[in-house]
């Protein structure tokens, strides 16, 4: 993550906080969500001491990091039983690199994915808590920019998945985009990078984040 998602930022004079999170091998799901709602809560909290404007917080990640991200900015005050609140943590915007946006697509169907049958296991309510869990549950007017970024031959992660999200949010009247990279994989070369970041960091200017 140092080198692929930090470090354009730190270059940038912004401050970057690595956020780590449990995997499902150490705890299942709701684990890895409540780790990082709560490190976010922590760092906004503590931005003062970092000469971070809480109000210009953006959440990145790519891949389960990008559901994470997406996460800190949807989630509402209340997930439900045993996930951590999501009251005080509100994002400026989201930057999300191919990220998982509906988990349930991906526990059982032509999607599904051994590290989602993984995090949630077999249990009686398996398909609610994914659904708790999934950013595209909580599309609604209000929410912060976000910047979706997805190949569009992704065979881990649907391509559809981000592309029904965008539409949703839209449709919500929110302000949200989508950047495909026409063959891009789950995970850009360092050659897709090079042409995203310009592109992603035009769209924060516009929105006043970064420079």
């Amino acid at each position: 993550m140092l080198e692929l998602l930090c470090l354009p930022f730190v270059r940038r004079g912004m401050v970057v906080a690595n956020i780590e999170y449990r995997l499902a091998k150490s705890a299942p799901a709701p684990a890895a969500v409540n780790d990082v709602l709560k490190a976010a809560e922590w760092f906004r909290d503590h931005a003062a001491e970092y000469k971070v404007d809480r109000n210009r917080i953006i959440a990145v990640g790519g891949s389960a990091g990008g559901h994470l991200a997406l996460m800190t900015a949807m989630a509402p005050a209340n997930l439900g039983p045993s996930i951590q609140s999501a009251a005080v943590i509100q994002s400026a915007a989201v930057i999300d690199l191919f990220g998982i946006a509906d988990i349930a697509d991906q526990l059982s169907g032509p999607h599904q994915q051994p590290y989602a049958t993984a995090w949630i296991p077999d249990q009686t309510d398996r398909m609610e808590l994914a659904r708790r869990l999934s950013p595209i549950t909580y599309v609604r007017k209000g929410l912060p920019p976000i910047l979706v970024v997805h190949g569009d031959a992704d065979a881990t992660v649907p391509y559809q998945q981000s592309v029904t999200l965008v539409k949703a949010l839209k449709d919500a009247g929110d302000d949200a985009e989508l950047i495909t990279v026409p063959g891009g994989r789950h995970g850009f070369t360092p050659a897709e990078m090079d042409q995203l970041w310009p592109q992603i960091f035009r769209w924060l200017k516009k929105r006043k984040i970064g420079s």
